[in-house]
């Protein structure tokens, strides 16, 4: 069972790219990929939404495949 979110859900509204991993670390990966490749996310703006709260957000947002 895998783990999946869309990025308009929790990053970009309405991007319907869906987001996935077998483990957190895999889509955490995925995450910073996706951002950073089609949004333009640079390393710094991908540190600033890396913080407890946003991490809390992701988690809630996660659904299991």
């Amino acid at each position: 069972m895998g783990l999946k979110l869309v990025c308009g859900d929790l990053f970009v509204t309405d991007c319907p790219y869906v987001i996935s991993g077998e483990i957190m670390d895999e889509l955490l990966a995925d995450v910073a990929r996706h951002l950073k490749g089609v949004h333009g996310y640079t390393d710094k703006k991908l540190q600033q939404i890396h913080n407890r709260e946003m991490m809390e957000k992701l988690q809630a947002a996660v659904k299991q495949e």
